[in-house]
């Protein structure tokens, strides 16, 4: 982990408080502070305190004497030294965590050598503890920042995208070959055996270390630098598999106890081994928990896994697919350097997982289903023992038609409804993960497993790990980074359509336009994409789940639009007649196309769309309900009745609900039909920034009931007696004054307000 240097230090941390003399190794307070103006704290006069502690006498001699033990020391800005300092035992773990944590967030603390470290995780709170007298107790604490080495930075090879020089006219199995030879992914034999020689220099090392504590210690190499498909300088995975049988971890209750116990040991070790290994940093967090670190001798980054066999599996399992056409081993290869220049959330082996199964649905797959591959097992939920033998691929793609057609495959994978499945090399819906008898035979033990353990199909989008069967290898993608994912992928395949001469290198270095296009003042459209839609399993049973999302989305959308919004049917032609409920085209939608699903021209009060955020009711009940009351506290404060706002404040438009099959969603185009441009904006703001969330909450619950039990009271104090929770903490209402006449007062603060208004 980079941090800053101890002679730069003294501009990271909030100078109006003090700084951290690291020559006196004291906390030297500011003289000002507290400061009456913090946004003052970095002008010239208040960094006087630290131009007067650098010319006295004291700094000069500690800077002497210390001088030359900083040289080559750095502090990362966060981790602390902390122990107690009247030189009897130390506090227990349970202490200093009560002692520490007063100063903020602690993303690590252990034990180690009769010091506790500690590291938070904002520097301003290892400034907070630098700062204060820390007691316990009665028994003071002292606290210092930790010091490491500055270590020697490592020159690796890197390559400019836009400096390659590659022949757009040569072929792109060409053009493959010199990218490989440029980032020194096809190199020599000699220099293949030399980066051996390195890496076998390193798990000897690594061997060396872990044998003060372990007898039986096996190291296995796994990740890009065993599928053929990294530069010979990149990082080296390992996995470590220890003999813990006769230990202290085998009598422990947990595999996660025994596994953050193993790292801290491990953690300890490599410390000690100052010769061999630098830069050494656990990484906790992780799904599987990493021991990153430098090995001095060979300059090789390495990453340290205790429990991940799967992965070295997988590893042998993507070197076999790799193998068997140089066609796949340039795609893979190509669609990594993709990735790495586009700098996007997905993970290497996800993108990979994407491809496999693309190369399964080819219209000539060049890859079977990897349950075909699979040697069979009675326990298949983490098993991957793959057959050796070579597969038959006939297909004769060219390696551009590869290329290109899978940047148009991926955004017709509909992510909100499908599972992605490279084990079945094909989709199978989200809702069929909830009962064993809607998945096929191989995949039936997932619906066995608990909430925690199960495959993460709620997530916005799932593709299943092939071998560790319930992992979703894009949990981790949000749905705006899978919306840019999308985005990006149909724009690549839009320029390899209108460019026939593109070559690879104008490919990776493909950059979407960041220019906004002018906003139309006019008109605009919205999606609504399907996602976290679970209705019941007799009704999917019955219809197809993209069929019954278009019927409650439009039906939400007619609602929220109607009895929120307040918007009332314009009769204009051809327009919808005033039925009181949404049209539907169901049985009229075709497969893999947009059509219409409604229309409607609409006018409502413009008042109702601004200054809602204002109006704060807690209700018993769903989102739609509590926008439905605001509406009507709204009306009630201002009009009697929406009918006697006068027309010029309307805001007037046409709204199309247009729907796309595969993958699902429906778009919204509103059209201004008169009103002023300023007004028609409001509109745009609101459904951009709160009509999606309300829609999706509005679809999930039981609004329909709820408002027809609203409509069946005539009284807006009727109806928030009925949902809304009165608040017992609401502060009495100042009594009236002489004159007045006395009113009788709710105790519900929101008819409080009605009657204020009345």
């Amino acid at each position: 982990m980079e941090g800053p240097k101890v002679k730069n230090f003294i501009q990271e941390i909030n100078v109006w408080r003090g700084k951290w003399c690291f020559e006196c190794d004291q906390w030297v307070k500011n003289d000002r502070y507290p400061n009456p103006d913090p946004n003052q704290a970095n002008d010239g006069q208040n960094n006087n305190f630290w131009k007067r502690h650098e010319a006295s006498e004291e700094h000069r001699e500690c800077k002497k004497t210390r001088g030359g033990f900083l040289k080559g020391k750095r502090w990362d800005g966060f981790t602390i030294v902390a122990s107690v300092t009247d030189g009897q035992r130390n506090l227990e773990f349970r202490e200093m965590c009560q002692a520490m944590r007063r100063h903020g967030y602690t993303t690590r603390l252990f034990l180690e050598e009769d010091v506790y470290i500690v590291t938070y995780r904002e520097t301003w709170s290892a400034e907070s503890a630098l700062s204060s007298a820390n007691f316990y107790n009665g028994r003071q604490i002292s606290v210092k920042p930790m010091l490491s080495d500055i270590p020697a930075r490592v020159a690796k090879p890197t390559v400019n995208m836009k400096d390659l020089q590659l022949n757009a006219n040569e072929s792109w199995e060409k053009q493959a070959e010199e990218l490989a030879i440029a980032f020194k992914v096809l190199v020599t034999p000699a220099e293949i055996a030399r980066d051996e020689q390195r890496v076998d220099r390193l798990l000897s090392d690594v061997r060396g270390v872990l044998r003060e504590e372990f007898e039986d210690v096996r190291c296995f190499v796994f990740g890009s630098r065993v599928t053929g498909l990294v530069c010979i300088d990149s990082d080296v995975d390992i996995q470590v598999k220890l003999e813990l049988t006769g230990t202290e971890f085998e009598n422990m209750a947990t595999d996660r106890d025994v596994h953050e116990t193993l790292m801290r040991l491990c953690y300890r070790l490599f410390r000690k081994s100052k010769p061999y290994f630098t830069q050494i940093l656990p990484i906790y967090s992780a799904r599987i928990p990493v021991l990153h670190m430098l090995h001095k001798p060979t300059l090789l980054a390495c990453d340290l896994t205790f429990k991940n066999m799967l992965a070295v599996q997988n590893s042998q399992f993507l070197r076999f697919i790799v193998s068997q056409d140089k066609r796949i081993f340039f795609f893979f290869l190509i669609v990594k350097l993709w990735k790495k220049a586009r700098n996007l959330n997905f993970s290497t082996y996800s993108l990979t997982m994407l491809a496999i199964f693309y190369l399964q649905n080819l219209p000539r797959p060049m890859l079977p289903p990897i349950l075909d591959l699979k040697v069979p097992s009675d326990s298949p939920m983490q098993k991957c023992n793959i057959l050796d033998t070579p597969l038959k691929i006939e297909s004769e793609i060219s390696l551009k038609d590869l290329v290109v057609g899978f940047f148009k495959f991926l955004p017709n994978l509909d992510f909100g409804v499908e599972v992605v499945c490279p084990l079945l090399a094909t989709t199978i819906e989200k809702w069929k993960f909830r009962q064993r008898e809607t998945l096929p035979d191989v995949l039936k033990e997932l619906a066995d497993l608990n909430e925690h353990d199960c495959l993460q199909t709620g997530k916005p989008a799932c593709v299943q790990d092939p071998f560790e069967l319930n992992h979703n290898v894009v949990k981790g993608v949000s749905q705006r980074q899978l919306r840019e994912f999308v985005s990006l992928c149909t724009k690549l395949a839009h320029l390899c359509d209108s460019n026939q001469k593109l070559g690879l290198k104008d490919l990776l270095n493909f950059t979407p336009s960041n220019k906004e296009r002018k906003p139309n003042n006019q008109e605009f459209d919205y999606k609504i994409w399907l996602q976290d839609y679970l209705p019941s399993i007799e009704l999917l049973q019955k219809t197809l789940i993209r069929e019954l999302w278009f019927r409650d989305v439009v039906d939400a959308i007619y609602h929220i639009f109607t009895d929120v919004l307040t918007c009332h049917e314009v009769k204009n032609g051809d327009s919808q007649s005033d039925s009181g409920q949404p049209p539907s085209k169901m049985q009229k939608m075709p497969p893999a196309r947009s059509d219409d699903l409604a229309s409607w021209e609409f006018a409502t009060p413009i008042i109702l769309l601004t200054s809602r955020k204002k109006h704060n009711l807690t209700v018993n009940g769903c989102p739609f309900v509590k926008e439905f009351l605001i509406t009507k506290v709204m009306t009630s404060q201002y009009y009697k009745d929406t009918s006697s706002i006068d027309e010029k404040f309307h805001l007037k438009f046409k709204l199309d609900v247009t729907s796309n099959r595969k993958p699902a969603f429906v778009n919204l185009h509103i059209t201004n039909n008169g009103t002023a441009l300023d007004t028609f904006r409001t509109l745009q703001r609101y459904v951009t920034q709160d009509l999606l969330a309300l829609v999706n909450k509005t679809v999930l619950s039981p609004y329909k009931e709820e408002l027809e039990k609203l409509n069946q009271c005539s009284s807006l104090e009727g109806q928030l007696e009925m949902f809304v929770v009165q608040n017992p903490e609401s502060k009495p209402q100042p009594e009236s004054g002489e004159g007045s006449i006395p009113k009788q007062t709710s105790t519900n603060p929101f008819l409080q307000a009605i009657e204020k208004f009345a």
